[in-house]
């Protein structure tokens, strides 16, 4: 048999999306494997079941994680200014990321080689999860802006007649806060400055399937 012969053809969509048209309720955000990554199943038990058991979060009026959440967003904002500002944004907000015309769409402009998709849809119906991250570039987009940030023998990998290299998932990350805060001799508060640190942090993994 001659190489090629009698292997079925390879769909991307069909694979990725389990022929669904909108995220089955029994899937997972990628968010929520957080928990699970970290090797903390108790918080990822506490998402789902703790209301149900009598566990609910403590309200706060001041809550930190809010003004961070906030900081995030003004330095994603920011940030695709600067460096996605020309890019095709595929989902506004997160929720239509559950819409397979989205993973399409993502996926189409993965075969045609877009520099950086921004908020793209990503489905895997094998392991019933889903998500948008704030972007996707290509590995050759991340050498030419971000000298050295890959292996060289990562750059090139996986490149194809559309396509100069491969995907890597990007996340914006708001990375450090630091207080600083000085007294005066009386030991009382003289002023508070507050030097806010903004990171982008860039989580890469190579896909096992070139699209």
């Amino acid at each position: 048999m001659a190489i090629g012969q009698g292997v079925p053809s390879y769909d991307p969509f069909t694979v990725a999306s389990g022929g669904a048209e909108i995220v089955p309720t029994d899937w997972m955000p990628a968010s929520d494997c957080r928990s699970l990554v970290r090797e903390d199943p108790c918080a990822l038990w506490l998402d789902w079941y703790g209301d149900q058991h009598g566990f609910t979060p403590a309200v706060s009026d001041y809550s930190f994680n809010e003004f961070v959440f906030r900081k995030g967003k003004e330095l994603e904002a920011a940030w695709l200014h600067i460096y996605g500002d020309h890019n095709v944004r595929v989902c506004q907000h997160d929720g239509n990321a559950r819409l397979a015309r989205n993973l399409k769409i993502t996926l189409e402009m993965m075969n045609d080689g877009a520099p950086v998709i921004v908020h793209p849809a990503l489905w895997w119906a094998p392991e019933k999860i889903y998500g948008a991250p704030d972007l996707i570039a290509l590995s050759t987009w991340i050498e030419q802006n971000f000298p050295n940030a890959l292996p060289p023998a990562q750059v090139n990998a996986g490149a194809t007649g559309r396509r100069k290299g491969h995907y890597i998932v990007a996340v914006l990350i708001y990375f450090r806060l630091d207080l600083n805060i000085e007294r005066n001799n009386e030991g009382r508060l003289r002023h508070v400055p507050l030097q806010v640190s903004e990171h982008v942090g860039i989580h890469a993994q190579l896909s096992r399937h070139n699209f």
